[in-house]
């Protein structure tokens, strides 16, 4: 297969948003996390696992495996297409799993085989998506909350899961919220910041033509202070757009895809990294994008 600086520049619109897609969703798997655990639920109910997509796109679940400290390299959790959708919450558990005491709507998935047995004073849980790679893990005492018929919950998913301090008992009757948004979660980023990029893939070699992308951001408040850097497929930064800067609901600016040293970046999917704080609450906001930067260096 060509790699992207082997490209023709008149590539169809159809094969480059088959191959963002193909780079979109690695990044998007980084969003999925685990969110609460049951790890001593009683008689006549069964331990589960419940996973959250804090991302912005949908992620298919299939292939994806889940493990402990007795089965690091875990079990797949389906053979079948399964979307996680954004901002959605989804319960894992074994094959016979009864969750008859949680209220309804919640979403469930039951594994085939291989559900991990949790420790009840102490245990690991990893999530790894289809590739094998660690998506999430956490490692966990019984000091960090839950008891018998109660679940562990994760405070805020954008925080670290192996912060004792991210981790609580649930608050709900039912002793747990599988499938459901968390009794004691406080996220920093509910709402969305959506993108417009214009054009997306564009080329700055220097032909006069797209060799500059206007990048638009949507924000979910009126005004606030942000940074905006691009940052290159392993994540690290290539050039800080803005930095500290107020901005509008609604605003834009530019890229020629130069990185800080001045120089034309090599072709490739970068990621559009913006981190919003309102300046009246302090709340907290970010998002990333996929973006391709394709063709020739200019010579």
């Amino acid at each position: 297969m060509p790699t992207l600086c082997q490209m023709p520049r008149q590539m169809s619109s159809i094969g480059w948003c088959a191959l963002l897609i193909m780079w979109a969703l690695p990044v998007a798997a980084q969003n999925v996390v685990i969110s609460e655990v049951m790890y001593r639920p009683g008689p006549e109910h069964t331990e589960w696992i419940e996973i959250y997509n804090a991302g912005v796109e949908p992620v298919d679940l299939q292939g994806w495996r889940l493990g402990d400290d007795a089965d690091p390299t875990g079990r797949p959790i389906t053979d079948r297409r399964v979307m996680l959708r954004p901002n959605v919450y989804m319960a894992l558990g074994p094959k016979d799993a009864n969750f008859s005491k949680y209220p309804k709507p919640r979403r469930i998935l039951r594994m085939r085989e291989g559900f991990p047995r949790l420790n009840n004073h102490e245990d690991s849980v990893t999530l790894m998506d289809s590739t094998g790679r660690r998506r999430d893990h956490i490692h966990y005492t019984s000091s960090w909350g839950g008891e018998r018929t109660v679940s562990l919950e994760r405070i805020n998913p954008r925080r670290s899961g192996n912060n004792e301090r991210n981790w609580g008992s649930s608050n709900a009757e039912a002793g747990g919220t599988p499938g459901q948004p968390n009794s004691i979660s406080r996220q920093t980023n509910p709402a969305k910041i959506t993108w417009i990029l214009d054009p997306n893939p564009f080329s700055p070699n220097g032909d006069g033509i797209d060799d500059i992308v206007l990048i638009t951001w949507k924000l979910p408040v009126a005004a606030a202070k942000i940074k905006l850097q691009v940052l290159n497929p392993k994540e690290q930064p290539v050039r800080t757009l803005l930095n500290n800067t107020t901005s509008k609901a609604e605003q834009s600016t530019l890229w020629d895809g130069r990185n800080r040293e001045g120089q034309t970046v090599a072709p490739g999917v970068y990621l559009l990294d913006i981190e919003a704080q309102e300046q009246r609450t302090g709340k907290k906001y970010t998002s990333r994008m996929p973006l391709v930067l394709g063709g020739q260096l200019p010579r």
